[in-house]
């Protein structure tokens, strides 16, 4: 008798992959079909997406979900098995339900997020930017520092609610 397989995938990741029906696609198109629908996720850039997703379908080919086509000189191109196919349909007959009504909250989380990345990072360009203001106009320090001081206040401020929004995806992604 054949041994089961299961796999916990992350739920934007799962929808992707039932969506490709028989489509190769690539890790970049993965990127940014995962990118555009659910933001960044737990990952602070892009690169570091790319880099999950890449450990996630490696993980995925080893198990046979997927397969992996290999091109010269192209990137490598991956196609969703029946082994998988059968996998969601017998184990989980209600899942595209389930994701589809935690993609969108997960969704608006990352969305969220990924706002309060770019927030922050305007923060630290408006911190930076003071600093620098300070030594070219000394007779100005006092009202810059106010300015900057407000900055640093506001990145805190950011950083509280990025900490927030990443406890709680990764206790969604985990359960």
């Amino acid at each position: 008798m054949a041994q089961r397989q299961s796999v916990r995938l992350d739920p934007g990741l799962l929808a992707l992959l039932q969506e490709q029906k028989g489509e190769t696609f690539t890790v970049q198109s993965l990127v940014d079909s995962y990118a555009d629908r659910f933001g960044l996720g737990t990952n602070t850039s892009m690169t570091e997406l790319r880099k999950w997703l890449y450990r996630r379908l490696t993980y995925l080919v080893k198990r046979q979900f997927l397969t992996k086509h290999d091109l010269d000189g192209e990137p490598a191109e991956y196609l969703v098995t029946s082994v998988f196919q059968q996998m969601i349909m017998v184990d989980q007959p209600s899942v595209a339900v389930d994701v589809a009504g935690e993609s969108a909250k997960l969704k608006e989380l990352r969305r969220r997020l990924s706002q309060y990345h770019v927030d922050m990072l305007a923060c630290a360009g408006e911190c930076k930017e003071y600093q620098q203001l300070v030594t070219e106009f000394p007779h100005l320090r006092s009202d810059i520092e106010q300015m900057h001081q407000a900055a640093k206040d506001h990145s805190s401020e950011l950083l509280g609610q990025i900490r927030a929004i990443n406890k709680i995806l990764q206790q969604s992604l985990s359960n």
